[in-house]
C-alpha cells in the first residue's frame, strides 16, 4: 500500500492541495491518510495566520513539524508518514500564499529527502510550463541541489532567461554567470538580486536595453555585452563601482552613451570597437577624457 501512495506522490497527485480538501483516492482512506493529514494541518496552522513567515518563525515551525512527525510515527506504524507530512506542508504553503522555493530554502527539516524531491518536482513542472527543454531544466536542478559559484546556460539558443536564476536562493551567492550565445531580447529586472555577481557574460544575444536594476550589481567586475543590439545604457550604470571591464563591442546600434558612463571607476576599461557612435558623442568623449581633472574610465576603440 505504501508503494501505491509513493506512486501517487511521483505522479504529482498530491500537489496543490487546498485548505479543507479531502484526499479522494480510495486506497488512501483505507490507511488513514485523511485523518492524519487533518491532524498535521491543524497543528501547523497554529500561530501562522499572516501571509508571510518571518525568519524566527521558521525555527518554531521546524520544531512543530518534528514534533508532529514523532507523534504520527507513534500513532500508526503502518501509515505513510511521508505522504501525510507532505500533504500538510502543501496545505500550509497554499493557505499562507507562500513561495514554495523560498519556503523550503528557509525550512530545514529532518526529512531532507522529501523536501528535495518536492522542490525538484515543482521546479521541473514550472520550467516545463515555461517551455524550457530537459537539458536546461536538469542543468538548473543540478545547480540547486549542489550550488556553486559559477553557472552557465550558454549556447542554448534560449529566447528568454529562466527567472528562477534570479529568484531562487541557491543562486544568491553566484559569482560568475554565463548566458552568452542565446537569443535573449530582454534581461529581467530581477538580475539585480544577484548582488554577489562578479562576472556576467551576455555576449551574442539580442538585447536592446538593460534594466536599471543592473546597477544593483555593485560587486560586478566584468560585464560582457559584445554583439548585442543595444541602443543605450541604463542610467544606473555608474553604480557599478567595482567594474573593471565593460565590453560593448559590435553593438552597431549604440550611437550615444549617457554621461553616467563617465562615473565608472578609473580602473575600468570600456571597449567600444564596432559601435557606430555619433560624431557628437565621440567629440564629447574626447573633450571629457582629455580634461586634466578627468578620473573616469578608459575608452578603448581597438579591434583586438
Amino acid at each position: 500500500m505504501n508503494d501505491l501512495i509513493n506512486k501517487r506522490i511521483e505522479d504529482n497527485q498530491f500537489f496543490n492541495i487546498t485548505e479543507g480538501h479531502k484526499v479522494t483516492i480510495g486506497e488512501s482512506k483505507k490507511i488513514g491518510i485523511v485523518s492524519i493529514t487533518d491532524y498535521v494541518t491543524k497543528k501547523i496552522f497554529t500561530g501562522f495566520n499572516q501571509t508571510q513567515l518571518k525568519n524566527d518563525q521558521y525555527q518554531v515551525l521546524q520544531c512543530n513539524l518534528k514534533s508532529i512527525k514523532t507523534k504520527i510515527d507513534k500513532h500508526n506504524d503502518t501509515c505513510p508518514v511521508k505522504c501525510a507530512y507532505w500533504l500538510g506542508l502543501n496545505i500550509l504553503i497554499n493557505k499562507l500564499g507562500l513561495d514554495r522555493y523560498n519556503f523550503f530554502a528557509n525550512l530545514k527539516t529532518c526529512d531532507t529527502d522529501i523536501i528535495d524531491n518536492f522542490i525538484d518536482d515543482n521546479i521541473q513542472q514550472s520550467l516545463k510550463a515555461e517551455g524550457f527543454d530537459e537539458e536546461v531544466i536538469n542543468n538548473i536542478l543540478d545547480f540547486i541541489r549542489s550550488p556553486k559559484y559559477t553557472f552557465s546556460l550558454s549556447c542554448n539558443s534560449l529566447p528568454k532567461i529562466p527567472t528562477i536564476i534570479f529568484t531562487h536562493p541557491a543562486f544568491s551567492r553566484l559569482k560568475k554567470l554565463d548566458l552568452s550565445a542565446n537569443e535573449f531580447t530582454t534581461l529581467p529586472a530581477e538580475i539585480g538580486n544577484l548582488n554577489s555577481l562578479q562576472k556576467l557574460d551576455l555576449t551574442e544575444n539580442q538585447l536592446t536595453t538593460l534594466p536599471a536594476k543592473i546597477g544593483n550589481l555593485t560587486s560586478l567586475q566584468v560585464l560582457y555585452l559584445f554583439g548585442n543590439e543595444l541602443t543605450t545604457l541604463p542610467v544606473k550604470i555608474d553604480n557599478l563601482a567595482n567594474l573593471q571591464k565593460l565590453n560593448l563591442k559590435n553593438n552597431i546600434n549604440l550611437r550615444d552613451l549617457l554621461f553616467q558612463i563617465l562615473g565608472l571607476p578609473q580602473t575600468c576599461t570600456v571597449q567600444l570597437a564596432g559601435c557606430e557612435l555619433s560624431q557628437t558623442m565621440l567629440t564629447k568623449l574626447k573633450e571629457s577624457t582629455s580634461n586634466q581633472n578627468y578620473v573616469g574610465p578608459k575608452f578603448d576603440f581597438s579591434i583586438d
